[in-house]
């Protein structure tokens, strides 16, 4: 299968980001690319105004015009968008959170993957506004199964190690918007890594670009993107890796290299003793 990895640098502007999928995606699809990833957030950038006020359901109009297009174009699209979720009260104020969502389109399929573990570390709390999923979610797309994940799910490799060894993936698509800052990009690489030897899949790791290019690297100015989009392969290194910019990556993946990085590495199924 051939997959394409979208590195974009979404705005505030949610019409404007939507045209940007349907422009990259018709860019991919005309490359061979059967699966699509973009990043988290890919329907409003964070940062750059409340998500509440745009999120939508996955028969909305933003979800819809993904499915569309991904039947259009024969391909299966993945994309970070906000879905509503509850109202919780923070600090006397009543908050409607959303669900940080995964979209999953495209040959018969339209789900949505609710990312598990909200990004409350280095002084960000996301679970203030983002009501955390519950439910590990795969999909089969050609003879693959596919498992989904989002950024700081990446810190959690039970997650990573259950989508393979309970759900039966072999790639996990992990859509992110990474924070930028000392050591960061070092954390980024070792944990995409990890991920991948922990559960012997390829990790399809799709990021935000950098706002400011690579003048503004190393800068904490907090989840808008650290460029690096990377496919890892089962055996934890990378097949292929963008830069700081916009840019399209792509890789041919297939099922024989897992089995067989499966049958040289076998640490999924392993009777634990502790």
């Amino acid at each position: 299968m051939r997959v394409a990895l979208v590195q974009m640098q979404s705005t505030g502007d949610v019409s404007a980001n939507l045209d940007a999928v349907v422009r990259y995606s018709r860019t991919a699809a005309g490359q061979g690319a059967e699966l699509i990833v973009f990043p988290e957030a890919t329907m409003r950038a964070f940062t750059t105004g409340r998500l509440d006020t745009v999120a939508e359901p996955l028969d909305g109009p933003f979800a819809s015009t993904v499915r569309k297009l991904a039947e259009e174009l024969g391909v299966t699209v993945i994309v970070g968008m906000f879905t509503p979720a509850d109202s919780v009260e923070v600090d006397g104020k009543t908050i409607n959170r959303v669900h940080n969502t995964a979209l999953l389109t495209g040959g018969g399929k339209h789900i949505g993957y609710r990312k598990i573990h909200c990004y409350d570390a280095f002084g960000f709390r996301e679970s203030d506004t983002v009501c955390p999923g519950n439910e590990l979610v795969t999909v089969k797309i050609g003879d693959l199964t596919v498992g989904l994940a989002i950024c700081y799910d990446v810190r959690f490799p039970e997650q990573f190690v259950a989508l393979a060894e309970n759900e039966g993936a072999e790639v996990i698509v992990l859509p992110t918007s990474w924070s930028d800052g000392p050591g960061k990009l070092q954390q980024w690489r070792v944990l995409t890594g990890a991920r991948a030897l922990d559960s012997t899949c390829y990790v399809l790791a799709a990021g935000q670009a950098r706002p400011g290019g690579e003048e503004s690297a190393g800068e904490n100015d907090g989840p808008t993107g650290i460029g690096h989009s990377a496919v890892i392969g089962p055996d934890g290194l990378r097949i292929v890796e963008a830069g700081y910019g916009e840019d399209i990556i792509y890789a041919d993946i297939d099922v024989a290299t897992v089995v067989e990085t499966r049958r040289s590495i076998p640490v999924l199924g392993v009777e634990r003793s502790f």
